[in-house]
């Protein structure tokens, strides 16, 4: 019997014993999994604050919970951009040397059998003027280059590129960390220098100048509406194919339908919008073009269509009390008085609505106008109803229709100085009825201006009201004498251009109301009409018949 209970208790034992050894296997094998242990780290040489990534096993999850340090040929890491426990992103240390990366985890360390190279780097100094790449790295003359870098300054005025020692042709644009300029006539290969008067630096890449670039030198018609075909002229356009030549009317984009070396012709897009347009020869080049004009045509009859919003014109003053509403089919401006009186500032003289409408040469408007007896003055002087308004560096009116007494006048000048302003009568009013208007202006200096305006019910096109001509109107920066510049340029730091506003502006004389009807407003002077068939302005404009 105890012979039986001695082998039994032996059984018992060994199966124990089995058990707690492969439990004992099991747990060093987990041991083993977890090891602190380094497989690799990048890069392998670096300045004080390199990104290091090192990888490996057993780091932990948490550096805190484990303690974990990370050193340099002993100079500990401080700057832990990212820690796991199989991944771990540092900055090297200041100070540290050449040497292995030791990575401690409690009471465990293991080196890098591979060593992390301290190599110096140039130190940059944040606040000098640098040059760090250019594009594109080859162009013709008047290809635009754009420059990055830093410290550039953002005044046009002040900073000079020079393309191997010759003034580029122009600065179109700067800003702190990039400059665009036009490559000048007489380039040569050699690299690009940015000078901002008080420093100088050049790019360590040269831009290689191609001979016989293309250049761009009239567009015909100068003004047109979008949908319609214009030829752009020139030379040395490249033979890269009409379907790689694309023009861009300032954001709307259009592919050539034919070209040769000296003709493009193009659909002006539907997004077309007015000013210098660029053409794009592949990858050949980016030219510059000449100043372009979409007619644009704003125009409302006020029935409603929009609810109550009077679109495509839009509020520009008329602070409670004063009002602008639409009532029964027609845009109705009031005025205050005595809200004007208290509180004298712009706002409050006057409602008056604009629209995105602007010419740097000719216009037309067209509306019907109501005077309803007992609401508007008919012995005061100075209601201005309509306006030409000279934005630029002036920004102030250039013409305006204004009511004196009984008459509707035309008032005009071709500076911005009060005392240039010349006014002439167009006729008498009537009140309690709808009275046509149409009003067409060219701008002009040297005495190259005109003014012509249309008043009653028997309009005719050929036989104006008043007729102004051999007069200045507007004032800025002028391309030639019809047509001021519309854009920032190099010697123009403010755009020219002349714009409108249509209601009420008074400060004195009594409360008042205006009604308008009809209103057009047709930048360009068209010979068709935007489905292109032949026209004028004036038939474009005309309130009546609506």
């Amino acid at each position: 019997m105890f012979q039986y209970f001695y082998k039994y208790v032996l059984a018992c034992l060994f199966i124990v014993a089995s058990v707690l050894v492969l439990g004992c296997s099991d747990n060093d094998d987990s041991k083993a999994a977890d090891a602190l242990r380094v497989t690799e780290f990048y890069p392998q040489e670096g300045d004080y604050g390199t990104e290091v990534t090192i990888l490996g096993t057993g780091f932990g999850n948490y550096r805190l919970d484990v303690s974990g340090h990370i050193y340099f040929n002993g100079t500990e890491a401080t700057k832990i951009l990212y820690y796991s426990d199989n991944r771990i992103v540092i900055k090297a240390p200041e100070g540290f040397t050449t040497g292995p990366i030791t990575v401690r985890v409690q009471d465990k360390e293991v080196a890098t059998t591979e060593i992390f190279n301290y190599v110096e780097t140039e130190k940059v100094d944040e606040d000098a003027l640098r040059v760090s790449d250019f594009t594109p790295k080859r162009g013709y003359y008047l290809t635009e280059v754009t420059i990055t870098g830093a410290n550039f300054g953002t005044s046009a005025n002040t900073v000079k590129v020079s393309f191997n020692g010759v003034e580029a042709e122009k600065i179109v644009s700067v800003t702190e960390t990039e400059i665009k300029a036009i490559v000048p006539a007489g380039a040569t290969t050699g690299p690009i220098t940015v000078n901002t008067g008080l420093e100088e630096v050049s790019s360590d890449e040269v831009f290689t100048y191609l001979e016989d670039g293309a250049e761009v030198q009239s567009v015909s018609p100068a003004h047109a509406w979008s949908g319609e075909e214009v030829t752009i002229t020139g030379v040395n356009f490249h033979d890269v194919g009409a379907e790689n030549i694309t023009v861009d009317f300032k954001g709307g984009k259009a592919t050539a339908i034919s070209a040769t070396d000296t003709e493009i012709k193009v659909i002006v897009p539907a997004d077309a919008a007015s000013g210098t347009f660029t053409v794009t020869f592949g990858d050949e080049q980016t030219v510059s073009g000449v100043v372009f004009q979409k007619y644009t045509l704003n125009q409302s009859d006020f029935t409603g269509a929009y609810g109550s919003s009077y679109e495509p014109f839009k509020f520009s003053t008329g602070w409670d009390p004063c009002y602008i509403r639409i009532d029964n089919n027609y845009l109705e401006f009031y005025f205050d008085q005595a809200a004007c009186d208290a509180d004298n500032r712009r706002e409050r003289r006057g409602a008056e609505v604009v629209c995105d409408f602007n010419t740097w040469s000719e216009a037309w408007y067209g509306y019907k106008l109501f005077l309803p007896e007992g609401k508007f003055p008919k012995d005061v002087e100075g209601s201005i109803i309509t306006q030409i308004f000279n934005g630029g560096d002036a920004n102030t009116w250039a013409g305006h229709l204004v009511i004196d007494n009984k008459n509707l006048c035309v008032s005009y000048r071709g500076s911005a100085a009060a005392s240039a302003e010349k006014r002439e009568t167009v006729g008498e009013l009537a009140w309690n009825q709808w009275i046509p208007v149409v009003l067409y202006y060219k701008a002009g200096k040297n005495n190259k201006a005109e003014i012509r305006v249309w008043m009653g019910d028997d309009m005719q096109e050929n036989n104006p009201t008043l007729t102004l001509t051999d007069i200045n109107l507007g004032f800025g920066y002028w391309l030639d004498d019809n047509t001021l510049n519309g854009e920032v340029t190099e010697d123009n730091r403010v755009a020219d251009s002349l714009g409108g506003k249509w209601g009420l502006y008074v400060q004195a004389g009594g409360d008042r109301i205006i009604r308008f009807d009809n209103l057009s407003v047709l930048s360009g002077n068209p010979v068709r009409d935007q489905q292109g068939n032949l026209t004028t302005g004036f038939k474009i404009v005309d309130p009546r018949g609506w």
